[in-house]
This record gives structure tokens, C-alpha cells and sequence, in this order.
């Protein structure tokens, strides 16, 4: 019985991991900004949050998370959306807007600069 829970709760663990990346899509339809003015803003680029999160985007597809946990992967960028894809296989797309001249990953503001690390290191 104890498996027959982990099952389940594995299971609602990745559907919940899944669906957002579908809300992601449809959500960036009405506001989506192209692939070019996604990557000038961010590619080769930390970009943090209010709170301190930490996003950054080397110029080589290379991507690094470091807020409540610390993961990293590769990404890519399309019309409206920056999909990543950790080194653990996990793949999510975050719908990207503007609002205000403001960069919005999902419903989070993000400033971004020019980390020189990141760029040229990986």
C-alpha cells in the first residue's frame, strides 16, 4: 500500500510539473514577443528577481538556476517562450511577456545584465 502512495504522488508530482509548460504555451499567445528580443535580452545574461533568484542564460544555450534550490541544463528560446531542459531530462517552457519595459518570466519581473561568467564559462 505504501507504493501504491508513492505512485500516485509521483505521478501527480510530474502531471504538475507538465501542465504549467501547456499553460505556459497558451498564455504567450496574446502577449508573446518574438524569439530575436527574447534572446537580446537575456542570452549571455543573469537575470534575478526581486526575491534573489537567480536565472542565467549563457550565449551557447547553457542555463543555471540558483534561488530555493540550484539546478542547470540548456535552453531555447521561441516566440513568447524560454524552454529549459535540466541535465536530470526534466523539460518546462516558461511563457515570457513585457509589461511596462519589464521582462516577465511566467508572472516573475526579471533585470537582467551581463554576466561575463556566465557567457564565456561552460
Amino acid at each position: 500500500m505504501k507504493h501504491a502512495r508513492f505512485a500516485i504522488l509521483a505521478g501527480a508530482s510530474a502531471l504538475a510539473f507538465v501542465i504549467p509548460s501547456s499553460q505556459a504555451a497558451a498564455h504567450s499567445v496574446a502577449n508573446a514577443i518574438g524569439a530575436a528580443e527574447i534572446a537580446r535580452v537575456v542570452q549571455g545574461k543573469t537575470c534575478s528577481t526581486k526575491a534573489g533568484a537567480k536565472f542565467s542564460f549563457g550565449t551557447k544555450g547553457q542555463y543555471a538556476y540558483d534561488g530555493l534550490w540550484k539546478n542547470d541544463g540548456h535552453y531555447r528560446i521561441s516566440t513568447g517562450l524560454i524552454t529549459v531542459r535540466l541535465h536530470s531530462g526534466l523539460e518546462r517552457s516558461f511563457a515570457v511577456t513585457t509589461k511596462s519595459s519589464v521582462l516577465y518570466l511566467e508572472d516573475t519581473a526579471l533585470s537582467c545584465a551581463t554576466d561575463l561568467t556566465v557567457a564565456g564559462s561552460h
